[in-house]
């Protein structure tokens, strides 16, 4: 008789499962529940590997403790028009979403929006704003980058104090 079993070392949290069979193969469709939430495990018999076929399509990436700003208000073009932002050096590929904060100051209320490169419409976009003049207003933002890692930006004609933006992380499937 076969017999194939999980240790703690394949999959953290379980502590030790037996399965016993005459033919592997049949542990193909045998699915497992793990003791953490939302997760089920499969049982791939080409690479006998057991598999989480319940986590989600994608996962959050948190980038850390970055040193500083990413872009800060020199970085962008403030007249009312549509510009790319290139996020290519600091989210990895296939990352699909990323994760902004946003800090502005100005003499006047003004904004900046965020949008999927190549959008058109301005319906789904991301805005932060300034709430009263000359004091210091944080957002944090999600934006969907396409397969480059650029998103678009558009700022008012304003004389800016801040803008500081910084890519606290990304989604990744």
């Amino acid at each position: 008789m076969g017999i194939k079993s999980l240790s703690r070392e394949m999959v953290k949290g379980i502590q030790e499962i037996e399965l016993k069979t005459e033919n592997l193969n049949e542990l193909e469709d045998v699915c497992i529940k793990s003791p953490f939430e939302g997760q089920m495990l499969k049982y791939n018999n080409t690479t006998e590997n057991w598999k989480n076929v319940e986590s989600p399509s994608a996962l959050y990436y948190d980038r850390g403790d970055p040193v500083s700003e990413d872009f800060s208000v020199g970085d962008f073009t403030k007249d009312g028009v549509w510009y790319d932002l290139d996020l290519s050096s600091i989210v990895p590929e296939g990352a699909t979403l990323v994760h902004l904060r946003v800090k502005l100051c100005a003499p006047s209320l003004a904004g900046i929006q965020f949008r999927k490169k190549g959008n058109v419409n301005v319906v789904n976009v991301s805005m932060a704003k300034t709430q009263v003049a000359n004091v210091y207003y944080y957002q944090d933002t999600y934006v969907i980058c396409d397969s480059n890692r650029v998103i678009q930006y558009i700022v008012g004609p304003v004389s800016w104090t801040v803008i500081d933006v910084t890519v606290r992380g990304w989604f990744k499937e």
